[in-house]
């Protein structure tokens, strides 16, 4: 089967299996932003104020909250947008490359972290790509309301937030909505 999962570290393409998104935002600290392409993979959707809000949260962690970013970084709005232009080629490239008639879409997400990969306090990004069905218009869906706690930086997206709000899942989960067929989170 080919891989439907696709991930680039500082502009060079991951070897070994590539997680879901879920496990990569759950596993490292950092900033996040996604977003999904359109036509057929052609147009990544609203990708500048991606990149701009992207740029935002790193630099808000960075100055308030640190240890959410994964430590002391560097926050030069040039060298995000350097990282994510050496990456989405790549990243792109090798989706494209694989995708079938069934899929159309591509769903993208860019995570920039402190030092992991690179250590010395430098920005590393990973940039995960995996194929996305979209649903059929007109189709009903689930509405969703998250409650619980706010992001400590509400302007900022990151990924320990997403952790948090996986445990929250599981209580809803748990809490009965099961029992009633519905199931918020697929």
């Amino acid at each position: 089967m080919a891989a439907t999962r696709f991930l680039v570290v500082n502009g060079r393409p991951h070897a070994g299996d590539v997680p879901p998104v879920s496990t990569l935002l759950e596993s490292l600290p950092g900033a996040y932003t996604t977003t999904r392409t359109h036509g057929n993979a052609t147009i990544l959707l609203f990708w500048e104020r991606h990149l701009r809000r992207l740029s935002n949260s790193v630099r808000l962690l960075a100055d308030h909250r640190p240890d959410l970013l994964g430590g002391p970084a560097s926050t030069d709005h040039s060298s995000i947008r350097t990282l994510v232009g050496e990456s989405l080629p790549k990243g792109l490239g090798l989706a494209l490359a694989a995708m079938d008639e069934e899929i159309t879409e591509l769903a993208v997400t860019a995570l920039v972290c402190s030092g992991g990969v690179s250590g010395s306090g430098a920005l590393d990004l990973y940039l995960h790509i995996a194929f996305y069905v979209p649903p059929v218009f007109g189709a009903v869906g689930a509405r969703l309301a998250i409650a619980g706690q706010g992001r400590d930086i509400a302007e900022a997206k990151y990924s320990q937030w997403a952790r948090c709000v996986v445990s929250l899942r599981i209580g809803l989960l748990h809490g009965g909505l099961m029992d009633l067929g519905l199931d918020l989170f697929s």
